[in-house]
């Protein structure tokens, strides 16, 4: 677990669990000085939490009141920002709707309304909408024409060998910045393989945002997604941590059940389990007793739990340690080889930019990458031996 003599940790979390279960006893915040509510506010940035300190902080008199204005100026610029992209998301999905294309919202305002009842409540910086691969080069080249433009240069060829493996496309809007992610997967798909436990197409629901309604991802497949979501990314944000446990809170009629049965079929059950333990310790989040008693009976979850609680306020290891986590958050041998197999022999943008093949000789890169891969590393390692 993280160090509960921190001051920031201890401040973060208890404002993460007030906002989940209220009622729990504070701090002392009187003791904290100017230098540690300085680290305070860059750790609630850091983890995307100002708007939550914000509103466990608000009116109390062992604050100082300077930290009580900048965390209100923060968090009224957030509700500005928010309902800003709010509307850009509602925009993009009307443009999509229009053309035929059945578009999902997800993460981003959706998720501050379905799991906070409030998109004020959640920080997010860019949009995310699901789409079908078949419906994705239309979608992508509609919001071309809108002003978007790919994150990253890539050629034609390369771009659908990303999408294919990556399950998304980084769109820029050139006038002003705006980041919207296409997705037809929630992560790439060696993390996690096309769905097997029925398709999640079939249980979309509407969902109410503000003044509209959007397609989501009924909740169990939401949640799901959000656990592996989190688990790609080692759960270094705490944010992603009480996602999961608000999402809970706001969803007592969830069918764990059935959302276990779908992650054990689609191999995503570790990575699951490993979300609700953190849920559940970091956040205290209502996860049912049988689901958590069952998930701290693999221990492969456990040792990951463990590791990410460690870790969650300290300096993340390199790329090999990734590597390591996310084969172990897999609990299937044959998911654990493609992922080792896509690591090593999946092109990326890195790879891309070394040298330009013609479209021929388009296969050379997935030869070359394990030879790039073993100089990039060996080096490090050579230098590290030194």
């Amino acid at each position: 677990m993280p160090r509960s003599d921190d001051p920031v940790v201890s401040t973060l979390l208890w404002a993460v669990r007030e906002t989940v279960a209220p009622g729990r006893s504070a701090p002392r915040f009187a003791a904290i000085d100017a230098e540690t509510w300085s680290r305070i506010l860059r750790a609630s940035v850091d983890h995307n939490l100002l708007p939550l300190l914000d509103r466990a902080l608000a009116g109390r008199d062992d604050v100082p009141a300077l930290i009580r204005e900048d965390l209100a100026r923060g968090a009224a610029q957030n509700q500005r920002h928010n309902l800003h992209l709010t509307a850009e998301l509602l925009a993009v999905i009307r443009r999509l709707d229009r053309a035929g294309i059945r578009a999902v919202a997800w993460k981003g305002p959706l998720l501050a309304q379905r799991a906070y009842g409030d998109v004020s409540l959640r920080s997010f910086f860019d949009l995310d909408v699901l789409v079908t691969r078949v419906d994705l080069p239309r979608a992508r080249d509609l919001l071309l024409a809108e002003g978007f433009r790919p994150e990253k240069p890539m050629t034609a060829r390369q771009q659908e060998t990303y999408i294919d493996h990556q399950g998304e496309l980084e769109l820029v809007r050139e006038t002003d910045g705006l980041w919207l992610e296409l997705h037809w997967a929630v992560v790439p798909n060696y993390y996690a393989g096309a769905r097997t436990a029925g398709d999640p197409w079939a249980r979309l629901v509407r969902l109410a945002l503000l003044r509209s309604s959007v397609l989501a991802l009924a909740v169990e497949d939401d949640l799901e997604a959000l656990c592996v979501h989190g688990s790609k990314h080692r759960w270094d944000r705490l944010l992603w941590i009480t996602d999961i446990a608000m999402l809970a809170r706001a969803e007592p009629g969830l069918d764990w059940d059935g959302l276990l049965s779908r992650a054990r079929a689609n191999g995503t059950l570790r990575m699951v389990r490993l979300g609700l333990l953190l849920a559940r310790s970091m956040a205290g989040g209502p996860i049912p007793a049988r689901v958590l008693s069952e998930a701290r009976g693999d221990r492969g979850a456990m040792t990951l739990h463990a590791e990410v609680s460690r870790a969650l306020f300290a300096p993340r290891a390199g790329r090999l340690d990734a590597f390591l986590f996310h084969a172990r958050m897999l609990e299937r041998g044959r998911d654990r080889a493609r992922y080792a197999l896509s690591a090593l022999f999946t092109p990326s943008g890195a790879d891309w930019g070394g040298a330009t093949l013609p479209p021929a000789l388009f296969p050379l890169y997935s030869v070359a990458r394990p030879f790039r891969l073993a100089v990039k590393y060996g080096r490090r390692f050579v230098g590290d031996a030194d």
